[in-house]
């Protein structure tokens, strides 16, 4: 009740929209019911790829609730081998397999391009535009939930061989878990060897020393003017004080989502991918450039890009006045924009590079 409550109180501008503010028309009306979201992909997803899709989040888990469930699945095996009448009358147990296989049936169908389902989406406002399958959340819980019911049914038994195999599943799979999980092994590593130098850390990503310079050198209050991104994620900006047309939503206007387009559209027509990720969902409203490939770490490849192909009249309409790059833009005067200044701090691998928009009529009148 607690954590339901303070998560009313932390999303209340979502629960005022969905519930009383009929005027605000979500992005999420506009998705495709047959785009999938996880994998960013223009490509259909067909039967075949659902099944493989449901068969991967039981063996290998997913990367927003991982689990590593290898020694469970097995130890589910071995009961239903030696015990199957056993674990049959237990309430639970054939529940929760059940559940969970209805799960994994739903994650890897959700974005199937299969008539019918299509068809249900398209006619429920609520099927389209909430995640249903985000379910399989609840995964790693349900997994160690099975894990304890067949300790405990093994037990049930009186068989000492069985509570024997118990201990044995339990120890290997407490030997099992960390040497699967490569973030506790990253962690280890760190305390042992120290941090390594190229490790993007928190103060590194943020660099807010580097755009508290940026802040003081265009010398208005950020809440006078809108940025954009490019090369870095908005959230950057953002956690930096600044007020970003760009975002990475899971809700806001759908008007917002068409007039940004008009800003993207000329590279978006270079990147079928963009294209596919922006048209049929739209969560990532993001400044892009098909001349970017991104590391992991957010940060790209290149240092510079040659032919930024985007509408900067759209960009000054939409409240823009400045592009935090973090590559160099070679063709900014092309673009109307102006090259303010470089920035680099040596506590942060980001170099960036600030622009302003200028007005439409002062770069004809240039011309």
């Amino acid at each position: 009740l607690l954590i339901g409550s303070l998560y009313v109180i932390a999303e209340i501008n979502l629960f005022n929209q969905f519930l009383f503010d009929r005027e605000f028309i979500s992005h999420r009306t506009d998705w495709d019911p047959t785009f999938d979201q996880l994998h960013q992909t223009a490509e259909t997803v067909t039967f075949t790829d659902a099944l493989q899709r449901s068969l991967d989040l039981v063996t290998k888990g997913e990367i927003n609730a991982m689990v590593f469930p290898f020694v469970i699945l097995f130890f589910l095996v071995f009961m239903l081998i030696f015990d199957f009448r056993g674990i049959m009358r237990e309430r639970y147990i054939p529940a929760l397999v059940l559940a969970m296989t209805g799960i994994a049936l739903l994650y890897g169908f959700y974005f199937a391009d299969l008539k019918p389902w299509v068809f249900l989406k398209n006619q429920s406002m609520l099927l389209k535009t909430f995640r249903i399958d985000r379910i399989f959340f609840f995964l790693p819980v349900l997994y160690y939930l099975l894990f304890a019911l067949l300790i405990k049914r093994a037990w049930a038994t009186g068989k000492r061989w069985m509570k024997y195999a118990a201990y044995v599943f339990l120890l290997v799979n407490f030997l099992y878990v960390p040497l699967k999980n490569r973030e506790l092994k990253a962690n280890v590593a760190i305390f042992v060897k120290g941090k390594p130098k190229s490790m993007i850390t928190w103060k590194k990503f943020f660099a807010e020393d580097l755009f508290d310079r940026v802040k003081k050198d265009i010398g208005m209050p950020q809440d006078e003017y809108r940025t954009v991104s490019l090369g870095i994620t908005p959230a950057v900006s953002l956690y930096n004080g600044f007020y970003t047309l760009d975002m990475y939503s899971n809700n806001y206007p759908l008007e917002h989502k068409r007039k940004f387009r008009e800003i993207i559209a000329p590279e978006l027509e270079k990147s079928p991918k963009w294209e596919a990720s922006f048209d049929k969902w739209g969560g990532e409203c993001f400044l892009v450039s098909s001349e970017i490939t991104y590391r992991p770490d957010f940060i790209p490849y290149e240092k510079a890009v040659d032919s930024l192909d985007i509408n900067t009249r759209a960009l000054y309409e939409l409240g823009g006045k400045f592009i935090l790059s973090s590559l160099e833009i070679r063709n900014y005067k092309a673009l109307n924009l102006k090259f303010r200044k470089k920035y680099t701090d040596p506590e942060t691998p980001l170099t960036l590079y600030l622009y302003e928009v200028m007005p439409p009529e002062k770069g004809e009148l240039d011309g």
